[in-house]
This record gives C-alpha cells, sequence and structure tokens, in this order.
C-alpha cells in the first residue's frame, strides 16, 4: 500500500501537471467578546468576580493558508497552516501557548480519493478532535466540556492517515508523533514530560536516571487508531490511543466513545473517554481520567440555536495535576446573523466534589498539557461576536 502511494506520486509528477501552479486560500475568523468568571466551589476558591475582553471566546480567532496542487492520476498535494490572532490585545510573543502567533497546526500531505489522505507536521489531536466534535459548544465558550479535561491539543512531529469513505460511511484515522510536545532532542527530559511541575533533572525512575542528553530519551511517542462512521443523521467514534516515553517502563492509554444522533427537531450526542497511565510513566505523567457528558443542540427560529451539556469528569491523577471530581453544566444560545457571521451568549456552572479543583474556562485549553490550569472561579457568563472569512 505504501509503495502503490509513493509510485502514484511520483507518477503524477511525472505527467507534467505536477509544475502547474497552487490553489491557494486565505481564511480566517475573528471572535471577539466578554467573560466573566467567579465563585468558588469545592477547593477552587472564590477569589472574586473577573471580568475581560477576550479573543476566540467561542473558537480562536485566526488567519490560515491552505492550497492544493493536481499531481496527475488522481492525486494531490496539499498544505494548511494556520497562525494564532489575538484581538484583544494583540501580543504575539505571549508566555503561554495558546496565545503564540504560532500556537496552530500547520502540515503538508498528500491525497487521492481512492486511497486517501497522508499529511505530517502539527496536527490536531485525535481525542480533542472528537471530545469537542460532539460537544454542542465545541472547543469554546465558558460552555465547553473539554476545559475541565485534560487535553493534548495538538501533536508537534506527527503523521497522520484518513482513509476513504467505504461500506456506507466508514472510515479509518490512524496517527503516530515521535515526540509529542515540541521539539526532540532539545535538552532535558524533564522538559520534554511537559507537566508543568516537574522539574528534576535528571528524572529518577526508581533506580534508572534518564539522563538529559541521551538520545530519544524523554520523548514521548503516541499512535491513535481510531474507526469512525458517519452517514446522515448517526455519527460514531471509537478511539484507541498509547503513549510511550522513551526510557521509561510503562503507557498512558487512552480510550474514547462517542455518538451522535441528528433528529432534525434536535441533535443529541454522548461522550465517555478513560485517560490511564500505567508502570514507570505514572510517576512523571500520572494521567488517571474519566470523563463523560451528554449535550443537545436544538434549532429554534431561523437561525438560532440552544445548546445544552451535562458532564462529569473524576481526575485522580496525583499531586496537582489532578482536578478531582466535578459536574459541570452549560446552556448557550448561537445566533447566526449571516452564513458567515453569528451572536453568541452562554451560561456554565461547575460544581466541584469533596476537594475537587475544576475551574472556569472559556476555551478547551484551559487544562491542555501545553498551558497548564488557566481556570477561574465555577460560574461563567460570555457574550460575543464572530466572524469567519
Amino acid at each position: 500500500m505504501q509503495k502503490k502511494l509513493i509510485a502514484l506520486a511520483i507518477a503524477g509528477l511525472a505527467a507534467g501537471s505536477a509544475f502547474a501552479q497552487s490553489n491557494v486560500t486565505v481564511y480566517g475568523r475573528v471572535d471577539y467578546g466578554f467573560v466573566s468568571r467567579g465563585d468558588g466551589s469545592g477547593a477552587t476558591a472564590d477569589l472574586g468576580n473577573k471580568s475581560e475582553f477576550v479573543s476566540g471566546g467561542q473558537s480562536g480567532s485566526r488567519i490560515g493558508f491552505k492550497g492544493a496542487e493536481d499531481l496527475g492520476n488522481g492525486w494531490k498535494a496539499l498544505f494548511e497552516t494556520e497562525f494564532q490572532v489575538n484581538l484583544d490585545s494583540a501580543n504575539a510573543t505571549a508566555t503561554t501557548a495558546t496565545n503564540q502567533f504560532w500556537n496552530r497546526h500547520s502540515y503538508i500531505g498528500l491525497t487521492s480519493g481512492t486511497y486517501g489522505t497522508f499529511v505530517g507536521g502539527r496536527v490536531d489531536g485525535a481525542r480533542y478532535g472528537f471530545a469537542t466534535k460532539y460537544d454542542a459548544f465545541g472547543a469554546g465558550t465558558v460552555g465547553t466540556m473539554s476545559a475541565i479535561q485534560t487535553h493534548q491539543t495538538r501533536a508537534d512531529n506527527a503523521i497522520a492517515y484518513i482513509s476513504p469513505s467505504f461500506g456506507g460511511g466508514f472510515s479509518v484515522l490512524a496517527a503516530y508523533s515521535h515526540n509529542l510536545t515540541g521539539q526532540e532532542h532539545t535538552g532535558t527530559a524533564a522538559k520534554k514530560a511537559v507537566a508543568s511541575d516537574i522539574t528534576t533533572t535528571p528524572i529518577t525512575l526508581g533506580s534508572k536516571a534518564v539522563a538529559a542528553t541521551s538520545g530519544n530519551e524523554g520523548d514521548i511517542s503516541l499512535w491513535a487508531l481510531a474507526p469512525m462512521y458517519d452517514n446522515g443523521p448517526i455519527s460514531a467514534v471509537y478511539d484507541h490511543e498509547e503513549a510511550e516515553m522513551d526510557g521509561t517502563d510503562g503507557k498512558i492509554k487512552i480510550n474514547v466513545l462517542a455518538g451522535s444522533y441528528d433528529f432534525g427537531s434536535v441533535k443529541v450526542s454522548a461522550y465517555w473517554e478513560k485517560v490511564k497511565s500505567e508502570g514507570a510513566l505514572a510517576t512523571i505523567l500520572p494521567w488517571d481520567q474519566k470523563s463523560y457528558y451528554l449535550a443537545a443542540a436544538i434549532p429554534v427560529m431561523t437561525n438560532g440555536k440552544v445548546k445544552v451539556n451535562w458532564g462529569k469528569n473524576e481526575d485522580r491523577a496525583a499531586g496537582t495535576i489532578g482536578l478531582g471530581d466535578c459536574k459541570k453544566f452549560s446552556l448557550g444560545f448561537d445566533y447566526a446573523l449571516s452564513k458567515r457571521t453569528n451572536v453568541y451568549t452562554d451560561y456554565s456552572k461547575i460544581s466541584n466534589e469533596g476537594a475537587g479543583t475544576c475551574a472556569m474556562g472559556f476555551a478547551g485549553t484551559t487544562h491542555s498539557l501545553d498551558v497548564g490550569g488557566t481556570g477561574y472561579g465555577v460560574r461563567g457568563l460570555d457574550v460575543g461576536i464572530a466572524h469567519t472569512f
């Protein structure tokens, strides 16, 4: 299969059309709004109300470039690269990963209607994509469930394959990252571990010390395999992923099961996941999380949509990484002023159980591994406007 793919790509180049000008599209999103957060629950303290104007409240403001070139014989070369835009402050040198200009995905690849699509670069995380696909609030606003889960939002140093649709709606996603976060071979294993509260260099695992400069030691590889089904009103996915750290025993195992059904008058969806570290790796990346939610999107009027989410997160990870147990309820309203412009408003409330530390964010990256915990309070309200081009 791989040899045939490469051979066809070379044949397409030899055909002559490979040197035609690429078709390049400039696209983007501008999203600006107001967010208010506050109150306390469980171990999340009430520090008073925090109000702010924000960029990307519903979905990140961005500018991107994408294109394709016909290689012949049914093959095309493709590329896409996106850059973060911060409307509230125009800060292109922010220290948090979600605010950096280079934060978003970038990849290049080949695609064929017969053989599927193969890309390489910095790609969107499979699990994060599924968690937000079935969420009525997507990856943004105070309503999104993903803000109280712990995600790797994008995978660095990655390759991915998406099969064509077959059997009436089935397809398969397969992906691999050689080092999930950051450059490979770039210093201490502790830094490569990405957990922000790990600072010991070198890392000691039992009697084994992971050296700061020892080839690939400390690099975190991950593979994902996800059969998917999308046909008419039905959508479903099962995603299995495993991650390992070079030089360290153990794995992180991820399982996701989700689906939705669109009745026309209402679209309902459900999501369940389990993320668990095993062996010595659990002392470095102590993931131990189960999460689930139910969601509904209800069309109203001509261009409106009411959104509802209810979910629970159980995070028993060790140390300060674990969020504990919490529940989250969200209610929102979206109204399309045109095909490209919409206004939105959302309300959400978190209830921590016992010593739970879940906090309110307004994007799915609130507790991602590359940004750390940036939530505030347990009650949130937002209102904003967005335009895509």
